[in-house]
């Protein structure tokens, strides 16, 4: 196991397969087909591509920044974290945990957040665009309809399309209890929003379609 200035490996391994002991999961039909070797093969990668990938992005990514467009209202992304985005999507991290039949690997929670952790320590600014497009793929996936479960899942789990997350409002921050903002459903399936979002994570931006 190779030195990682970014996270305790050994202490990921500890946890995964001693603490909580991550294999025995292979006894249940969704994880049958996976043993210890293929998920210390996904920390390895998760590893070698924070380490190789996105650790280098993240300081020149922080000296560029991200540009508005006002124009346009668009954001654009630092090319870096694209290439990023591009070498983790190919390798199928943003699928980990989705079902293989949403054209996911099907893998463990347990297994996304240990492999996420890599990701968070080389850049907490690139991997808040994961973390929120798997949110929203769950969000799909249990209460979508077929319609949008067909229009949506294959593009968001192979992260061609991301998700955002539409939280703060004027009078609610971090105190998501104050949220005011409703969806009320009309006659022909669709909703009329009442409210006001101020900041929207992962809004608008060139790192997707």
């Amino acid at each position: 196991m190779r030195p990682n200035l970014l996270v305790d490996s050994r202490d990921v391994r500890f946890v995964l397969f001693e603490m909580f002991d991550l294999v025995s999961l292979s006894e249940y039909e969704p994880y049958k087909e996976f043993d210890r070797q293929t998920y210390e093969a996904v920390l390895d990668l998760a590893e070698q591509i924070a380490m190789e990938e996105v650790y280098p992005a993240n300081t020149i990514a922080d000296k560029q920044g991200v540009t508005f467009n006002p124009d346009t209202h668009t954001v654009t992304v630092p090319e870096v974290f694209k290439q990023a985005m591009k070498v983790f999507n190919e390798a199928g991290f943003t699928g980990l945990v989705q079902p293989i039949s949403c054209g996911g690997m099907g893998m463990p929670e347990m297994m996304y957040r240990s492999a996420l952790e890599y990701f968070l320590a080389a850049s907490i600014s690139f991997t808040i665009y994961i973390t929120l497009s798997n949110g929203a793929t769950n969000l799909v996936r249990i209460f979508g309809n077929e319609e949008q479960k067909k229009l949506y899942l294959a593009n968001m789990v192979s992260g061609k399309w991301g998700g955002t997350m539409c939280l703060t409002e004027p009078q609610a921050g971090s105190d998501v209890g104050a949220i005011k903002t409703k969806a009320y459903r009309q006659p022909d399936g669709t909703y009329k929003i009442k409210g006001q979002k101020i900041f929207i994570s992962s809004g608008e931006n060139d790192l997707y379609e």
